[in-house]
């Protein structure tokens, strides 16, 4: 549920952006004051969001962890731990994304009709990419292949070893998930490195990054659908219910009234 919150609230964020270089492109004036602090606060929440994404996937590897390799110690399987974490994942998120805002890296782009922190400014970009990407990968990265490891370590007869194959099930599709995180980055790290290598920023650039941004959120929530048992079960049980109901007013006898008939 946290990480479904993070998606859905990084995807209003990007759709505020986009919605405003869209206003821009047929000369519509911005629903935000481009001159005051506020047009900074979208990407700022964009940034945080997102943060939140990542650092969601460092969580839950966290649990996977302590419920495989630490599992004797009841402690660090309860869910009020994890209430407590999620909560503290939030405060990072949004004090990491602090000092871009107070170094005041998000600044107007008059080709792009919004504040942003331009992807060109290789001290921002360089942040970035070590906190967003490079730290929360690493975390993730090394908790599973320490899972694995243990996992392939143990006896194939236990009833242990039958929860630790379901767990790997799990996380098998868990890195599924991050490979679309992943793929998120990589326009971004691309125009990164084209800039540094010719000093050039095509001008698609930005358009193109958030289309990627779109799609992955699209696959996302998807993944995350089909992944998450519950809301699996709950959008079956949508789609059957409404099949039942075309199917009762398919089939439904149709009455007529006999003095209507006559009338006519």
């Amino acid at each position: 549920m946290n990480t479904n919150v993070a998606v859905l609230l990084s995807s209003i964020t990007s759709f505020i952006l986009i919605l405003q270089s869209l206003l821009g492109d047929f000369s519509v004036p911005s629903f935000i004051d481009i001159t005051s602090p506020v047009c900074s606060i979208p990407f700022y929440l964009f940034c945080c969001c997102s943060t939140s994404i990542y650092y969601s996937y460092c969580l839950q590897s966290l649990y996977r962890l302590c419920r495989v390799i630490f599992y004797k110690y009841k402690y660090f399987q309860k869910y009020s731990l994890y209430i407590v974490l999620c909560i503290l994942k939030w405060l990072f998120s949004f004090l990491i994304q602090l000092p871009p805002l107070l170094w005041n890296y998000i600044i107007y782009l008059p080709n792009e009709f919004y504040c942003i922190a331009p992807m060109f400014n290789l001290k921002f970009a360089a942040y970035v990419c070590s906190i967003l990407y490079g730290l929360s990968i690493t975390i993730i990265s090394l908790i599973y292949v320490w899972i694995i490891y243990y996992i392939k370590q143990q006896s194939s007869q236990t009833l242990k070893n039958r929860q630790n194959q379901r767990d790997l099930i799990i996380i098998k599709r868990i890195l599924i998930t991050l490979g679309i995180l992943i793929i998120l980055g990589i326009p971004i790290i691309v125009f990164i490195l084209l800039f540094i290598l010719t000093n050039y920023w095509p001008s698609f650039a930005y358009r193109l990054i958030w289309m990627t941004i779109s799609f992955s959120f699209l696959f996302l929530n998807l993944s995350l659908i089909y992944f998450t048992s519950q809301w699996k079960q709950s959008v079956k049980q949508l789609w059957n219910n409404r099949r039942r109901q075309r199917y009762i007013l398919c089939n439904m006898p149709v009455t007529l009234n006999l003095n209507t008939v006559k009338h006519i």
